[in-house]
C-alpha cells in the first residue's frame, strides 16, 4: 500500500515549579519572528514510549527529524481525567481544563435530556458535502466554553486562517476552535470530507474537487502488510495475542490485513451495530494517507502560510487510535501504524518546505492521550474488563434492597456513563434521603464488583473545589475534569490495567494512569533550543507558548505558561 504524507507535531507542555528558570507567562514580543504557518499534529493514542521504541525505525525526514533538530519532552503528562479524545483536543489549544470548557469526555448521560450526549452535536446546523439533514455532519464547537489560540490570532489578525482537519470530527472541531475559519471530517459512509454551515454556507471548491476524487474508493478490497520486514516486529511479541479484536469483515487478528468494502454489511463479518462502507479503512494507515492528501490539498487551496500573515492548521491523525482499541499498543499492527506514520510524515515535511520552508514553519508534535494494555498481556489477576451494563443493573438491585425502594420503578441510579454514576437527586430527596449518604451508599456498592479500585462523590468533590478537605493526586486530576452541571453523582476509579467495555476483545483509555496521561510532546522550529528535557510538564504549554511566540493573549481560562525555550 502507497504511503503519503503526513505531519505530526507536538503541542508544547506546562511547566511545573521544577522547571522555573524555563517558564514564563506568556508576553508580546514585537521583535519576535513570527512564523509563517504553525502547524499542530495530535497522534491521536499515542504513547510517549512509543518514540524510544520505535526510534530505530525512524526514516531521517520524519519524526526522527523533529526529535534531533527540536525541543523533545520526555515526562509531558495530562493532570486531569478523563484522559479521552475530546477533552484532549479541546485542551491542547486552550489549555482550560475539561471542568472548565464543559467537554468532560467524548460523551456523557445528559440529566436534562435524558440521552447520551456527543461532545460536538449541534441541531442548530446543517451537513455540508452529504445530504443537509444528515446527523454525520451536524457537528460544530458550540458545546466548547472557552476560546483557542486561533480564536485568540483571528481577533489581532482577521485575515489569518485557523483550519482544522481529522478523520475524526471532534478531532477536527476541537482544536480549531469557535472561531475557525474551517473544520473539515470523514464521513466512513459516503467517503466524503464533510463539514458544517457553522464555519460557511457552502464547501469550499478545494474540498469539493478532493471529494470528486474518490480518493477513499482506492483503497477498499487492499491488502495491508507490515511495512519492515517481519523481524522488526520481534519486539511486540506474537502477532496473534489473547485479547486482540477484529478489523471490520475480517475473522482473524493477523497481517495480511484486508480492508473491506462494507457497502453489503450483511455479506461480511463486522462487530460494528451500524457499520458504513469505509469503517475497515479507519484502523489502517490508510486512514492517515488520506488524511496527508486532504491536508495537502487545504495547504493549497486555503494558501496557508505562503500570505503574508500567520496561519495555523491542526491536524488529528485519528487512525492509529481505532487500530490501538482493537489491537491494544504492543502489537504488530501498532509497530506498523507508527512506522507507516512516520514515512508519511517526511512526504509531508517535504511538502511544506517546498511550499512555505520548513523554516517559515513551527511545528508541535503531541497526542490526546495514550492507552491501556490489553489485559490479557498483564501478569497482574486483579485486572479485566467491566461490563457496564451487568454493573449497573447489579448496582440498581443492591441500592434498591438498601434503601427498600423499588428502583425498577424509580430508577434513582439512571446512567453509567464517563465513569460516573448518574442519580436522579429530585427522586432521593423526595424519599427525604441525604444525597451524600446516598452517593456513598452507591460508591460503597460498586466497591463490591470486581476490578473496582475507588469512588469520589458529588458532594465530597464539590467540597474539595470550593478549598475544602482533603485531596489525593487523583481527586485532584478528577476535578479537573468535574463539571458541576455535566458530571454525574459518583465518580468511580478502576484497578490499573481495567476498564468498563461491553466488548471481550481490544482496550481502551480515559484513566488517570500513566499509560494514559503520559504522551509525546515535540516542538520544532526556527529558533527552538533543541535538546530533551526530563522536567514534568503538561499539553497547556503549547497554548501558552504559542501565544507568546505570536504576540496575542493567552486563552483565558488556560492552566498554561509559556516555554522559555525560544531564541530570541
Amino acid at each position: 500500500m502507497s504511503l503519503r504524507r503526513i505531519i505530526l507535531l507536538i503541542p508544547l507542555a506546562i511547566v511545573f515549579m521544577t522547571a522555573a528558570p524555563y517558564v514564563r507567562t506568556a508576553r508580546s514580543d514585537p521583535k519576535t519572528k513570527r512564523p509563517k504557518l504553525v502547524l499542530v499534529i495530535i497522534v491521536d493514542q499515542m504513547r510517549a514510549d512509543y518514540l524510544d521504541r520505535f526510534y530505530d525505525l525512524f526514516c531521517e525526514k520524519g519524526i526522527r527529524h523533529l526529535l534531533k533538530n527540536g525541543a523533545r519532552f520526555t515526562n509531558c503528562n495530562y493532570d486531569y481525567t478523563p484522559t479521552n479524545t475530546a477533552p484532549g483536543h479541546s485542551f491542547i489549544l486552550s489549555g482550560i481544563y475539561p471542568g472548565t470548557s464543559g467537554i468532560i469526555s467524548n460523551e456523557w448521560y445528559s440529566v436534562a435530556l435524558g440521552r447520551i450526549f456527543y461532545c460536538v452535536e449541534d441541531s442548530n446546523v446543517s451537513s455540508l458535502g452529504i445530504d443537509s439533514a444528515n446527523a454525520a455532519g451536524k457537528m460544530s464547537p458550540r458545546n466548547f466554553h472557552g476560546i483557542s489560540v486561533g480564536d485568540r490570532l483571528k481577533a489581532v489578525s482577521p485575515e489569518s486562517k485557523v483550519i482544522g482537519i481529522s478523520i475524526k470530527d471532534r478531532g477536527a472541531i476541537l482544536p480549531a476552535g469557535k472561531h475557525a475559519s474551517g473544520a473539515f471530517w470523514f464521513d466512513p459512509q459516503s467517503g466524503r470530507w464533510i463539514s458544517s454551515n457553522y464555519y460557511f454556507h457552502r464547501l469550499p471548491d478545494w474540498v469539493q474537487s478532493f471529494n470528486d476524487l474518490r480518493q477513499p474508493e482506492s483503497y477498499l478490497r487492499t491488502i495491508w502488510n507490515r511495512l519492515l520486514p517481519a523481524q522488526a516486529y520481534a519486539r511486540q511479541g506474537l502477532d496473534s495475542a489473547r485479547g486482540e479484536g477484529l478489523l471490520p469483515g475480517e475473522n482473524s487478528p493477523v497481517f495480511p490485513h484486508i480492508v473491506a468494502d462494507i457497502s453489503k454489511p450483511a455479506s461480511i463479518q463486522t462487530s460494528g451495530i451500524n457499520p458504513r462502507r469505509f469503517d475497515a479503512l479507519l484502523p489502517t494507515p490508510a486512514g492517515d494517507e488520506l488524511t496527508i492528501q486532504f491536508a495537502e490539498a487545504a495547504l493549497a487551496g486555503e494558501q496557508l502560510g505562503q500570505r503574508n500573515v500567520t496561519d495555523i492548521l491542526s491536524i488529528s491523525f485519528s487512525s492509529l487510535d481505532y487500530c490501538g482499541h482493537i489491537f491494544g499498543p504492543d502489537s504488530h499492527e501498532i509497530e506498523d501504524m507508527v512506522v507507516c506514520l512516520d514515512r508519511s510524515l517526511a512526504g509531508l515535511f517535504a511538502y511544506i518546505d517546498s511550499s512555505v520552508g520548513l523554516q517559515n514553519t513551527f511545528i508541535a508534535l503531541t497526542a490526546d492521550h495514550g492507552v491501556c494494555p490489553l489485559p490479557e498481556r498483564k501478569s497482574a489477576s486483579e485486572c479485566g474488563r467491566i461490563n457496564s451494563k451487568d454493573m449497573l443493573m447489579t448496582l440498581k438491585v443492591r441500592i434498591g434492597q438498601q434503601f427498600n425502594y423499588n428502583e425498577g420503578n424509580e430508577n434513582l441510579i439512571t446512567a453509567l456513563s464517563n465513569d460516573y454514576i448518574y442519580l436522579d437527586y429530585p427522586g432521593i430527596h423526595a424519599h427525604g434521603w441525604n444525597a451524600d449518604s446516598f452517593e456513598v451508599a452507591v460508591g460503597n456498592a460498586c466497591m463490591k464488583e470486581r476490578y473496582m479500585a475507588r469512588f469520589y462523590t458529588r458532594t465530597q468533590l464539590e467540597h474539595s473545589i470550593t478549598g475544602g478537605g482533603l485531596h489525593d493526586s487523583i481527586q485532584m486530576k478528577i476535578e479537573k475534569g468535574f463539571n458541576k452541571e455535566l458530571s454525574g453523582g459518583v465518580a468511580l476509579v478502576v484497578q490499573p490495567y481495567s476498564f468498563f467495555s461491553g466488548l471481550s476483545t481490544g482496550t481502551t483509555h480515559g484513566a488517570p494512569n500513566a499509560y494514559d496521561t503520559h504522551v509525546p510532546l515535540v516542538l520544532f522550529g526556527e529558533g527552538v533550543r533543541r535538546g530533551k528535557y526530563s522536567y514534568p510538564v503538561s499539553p497547556s504549554i503549547i497554548s501558552a507558548t504559542l501565544s507568546d511566540l505570536l504576540g496575542i493573549s493567552v486563552p483565558s481560562n488556560s492552566s498554561g505558561v509559556a516555554w522559555h525555550g525560544i531564541i530570541r
